[in-house]
């Protein structure tokens, strides 16, 4: 679709989301918000104009849309002062059912989901004595014949006396009995409308949630709807959460325009001592600075959508956008009630309604602290304690290879084939075009995945299996991933371990261009050799 034919259907979408949203003011928050109530009208009509089935392709009735349109929406509903909490999961946990369901499962549920007459609302993750430790989750779904039987306790599950269905993540094989942690966790669909044995209790906290702790005690569930392979729920959880971090990170930038907005406005209309408040540089700076980083934190939304929609690794852009754009909203908040002075406590201004509704998201999905280990990990590297065999790394970063690659390189490496720089003869050859040499692409992919695998290796220990099964062409471009194939101690060197792992570098159609396995030496955790600082010399006269 054209660049320009997209911004037009975003300026459209923003509109209209915006118009519905004008149906439901502030009063309609404010009194739900009182009662802790659900705002089933407005799920209603987002369900009616078509905005929930958002994401579902076009073939099960959906809009075929993507996260950028998603993000869109969530973001309108959050600036016109509303919350999306009560149908955003939808959009995210859907797309574990569409990328790993089977044929009969998506006709099944997506064109009902679609037309509103089933609600997915409900993801079965959290546990109270688990936390972030996912893998350590203790409810069970034991094998029974043609079905699983489960039994266990979930907290933090929003919105399950609101929808029909729930996606639950639960062990099928105890964790004593599985290599790896992440192993032995499956997926199942939950039919809550006829579930014996389930209990719900509502727990009312400080912002209209509707959460609830979820108990099952012998609750039966086919076998038909597991979804996708026994066992290997760990890698489809992972699997949505960059679009579960990328839609709360709209919601972010939703509130934190909305706080700047009513603040500015309320700044320019409060008259204290003769003029407006927003004349001094006290109230100016504060919204100044929060509406710069609430627009920084939206071009990382920007981005992270567009690599999520482009099909390409989007992990830490995805995790930044949340980061920066709870922050960002989080800064808002605490300006616009500062702005407001006493009346931003009064429930009538509606500020800290929303002052608390974007206080979550400093802590789920996703604990900002979490976020930032994340980040750090990724930017100081792993140390030898950090790595389990059969750990996959998407390695973030993808690169076009350029002309000016090509012949740098050969002329670097001394390479004389003119296939690799002459149009004219490769012309002649079965490529028709220049080829990249081989050993840039091993180069460039070995490059891609230091980052994750070693940043903080003593020694490369050599490369071996090395194949270039398909030939990379310039303007290709070229995506990596690594897989821990070996853990070992060494046994000359106290300080340092041994670690093999298998990369793969793909181009944009998918086919594998470089595979290869490298061995290195990593350091431990607290022998990383520390970075020298350069030498500052004394100035002179």
């Amino acid at each position: 679709m054209p660049l320009t034919t997209n911004t037009d259907l975003h300026k459209e979408l923003k509109h209209a989301v915006a118009e519905l949203c004008s149906n439901f003011p502030d009063p309609y928050w404010r009194e739900l918000d009182a009662r802790r109530a659900y705002p089933e009208e407005f799920v209603q009509a987002l369900t009616k104009a078509g905005y929930m089935a958002t994401l579902i392709p076009e073939a099960y009735g959906g809009a075929g849309l993507g996260i950028t349109e998603a993000a869109i929406i969530l973001e309108e509903i959050h600036r016109s002062g509303g919350n999306a909490a009560a149908c955003h999961a939808q959009m995210y946990i859907m797309g574990t059912l569409l990328r790993h369901g089977s044929d009969a499962q998506k006709k099944k549920y997506l064109p009902a989901l679609a037309r509103g007459e089933l609600r997915l609302q409900a993801f079965g993750v959290s546990e109270p004595t688990t936390g972030s430790d996912t893998t350590q989750m203790k409810t069970l779904a034991r094998r029974s014949g043609d079905k699983y039987v489960i039994t266990g306790q979930k907290i933090w599950i929003s919105r399950a006396e609101h929808s029909d269905l729930m996606l639950l993540v639960a062990r099928t094989t105890p964790i004593e009995q599985v290599k790896k942690r992440s192993e032995g966790l499956s997926v199942l669909l939950v039919d809550l409308r006829n579930a014996p044995g389930l209990t719900i209790r509502p727990i009312r906290t400080m912002m209209n949630h509707a959460t609830t702790e979820v108990f099952f005690d012998d609750v039966e569930v086919r076998a038909e709807n597991l979804i996708g392979e026994e066992g290997q729920g760990f890698r489809y959880l992972l699997d949505g959460l960059n679009a579960e971090r990328i839609l709360i990170a709209a919601e972010c930038i939703g509130d934190g325009r909305w706080f700047v907005e009513r603040a500015c406005s309320y700044a320019k209309s409060r008259v204290v001592f003769g003029r407006p408040i927003g004349q001094n540089q006290g109230i100016q700076f504060p919204l100044a600075r929060a509406y710069a980083n609430v627009e920084a934190a939206s071009l990382m939304v920007v981005q992270a959508a567009a690599l999520f929609d482009a099909h390409q690794p989007c992990g830490p852009q995805a995790n930044m956008a949340k980061l920066l754009a709870a922050d960002a909203s989080w800064e808002s908040a605490n300006a616009a009630v500062q702005t407001h002075g006493g009346f931003g406590f009064a429930e009538e201004y509606d500020i800290e309604r929303k002052f608390r509704e974007t206080r979550l998201y400093q802590v789920a999905p996703v604990s900002t602290n979490l976020i930032l280990a994340y980040i750090a990990e990724h930017w100081t590297g792993r140390v030898y304690e950090d790595f389990a065999v059969g750990d996959i790394y998407q390695h973030p970063l993808g690169r076009t290879v350029i002309a000016a690659d090509n012949i740098w390189f050969t002329l670097l490496t001394q390479n004389t084939n003119p296939i690799h720089f002459d149009a004219a003869y490769s012309a002649q050859t079965e490529y028709g075009k220049p080829l990249v040499d081989s050993t840039f692409t091993l180069a460039l992919v070995t490059g891609q995945s230091v980052s994750d695998v070693s940043q903080n290796a003593m020694a490369n220990l050599g490369w071996d299996e090395v194949r270039l099964p398909n030939p990379l062409f310039e303007g290709d471009t070229v995506y990596s991933r690594s897989e821990v194939l070996e853990k070992r101690e060494s046994k000359s060197r106290p300080n340092v371990g041994i670690v093999k792992v298998r990369t793969t570098g793909y181009k944009q159609d998918g086919s594998v261009v470089v595979e290869f396995t490298r061995t290195m030496m990593i350091y431990k955790r607290g022998h990383v050799p520390a970075i020298p600082q350069p030498k500052i010399m004394p100035s002179g006269r």
